[in-house]
Order: structure tokens, then C-alpha cells, then sequence
């Protein structure tokens, strides 16, 4: 969500009530917060992008894909 106006803490809150909110009867949800940030997009172009694809389809035999949508992390 870049350009959020919801603070960290607030989105962190927000996550917490929900796993608590769906979680099975008689599952008891603890949560450890270690740090908390805001949003941001990342370019998925130049060198160590391009290096990485490179790598993968020599170790693997296939072109890696970047994933689609929010909240993705590029997978290696």
C-alpha cells in the first residue's frame, strides 16, 4: 500500500484482531512483534535482477517468474 496514510502500528493491530478473529475454537493465537514498516515498491529490473534470472535458469533448467500482487516476495 504504497501512499498509505495507516500507520505500522495500526496495520500490525488490524492483522492481529483478524488472526485472532479466524482462528479454530480453542486455538489460542500469540503474536511477537518484532518490528513494524511501511510499505514500499521495489524495482524488479537491472543488474542483480538480471543476474538471478541468469542463475536460475542455469541451476534449474527454467526461467524464474516473478510473482504478481500484493505483498509478493520475489522468490529465489
Amino acid at each position: 500500500m504504497p501512499g498509505s496514510s495507516t500507520a505500522p502500528h495500526e496495520r500490525e493491530r488490524a492483522l492481529v484482531d483478524h488472526l485472532r478473529d479466524v482462528a479454530p475454537w480453542g486455538v489460542d493465537v500469540d503474536v511477537t512483534t518484532e518490528a513494524t514498516g511501511s510499505p514500499f515498491r521495489a524495482r524488479t529490473d537491472g543488474p542483480a535482477y538480471d543476474a538471478r534470472r541468469g542463475s536460475m535458469k542455469e541451476a534449474c533448467g527454467l526461467a524464474a517468474r516473478q510473482p504478481r500482487g500484493r505483498g509478493g516476495r520475489p522468490r529465489l
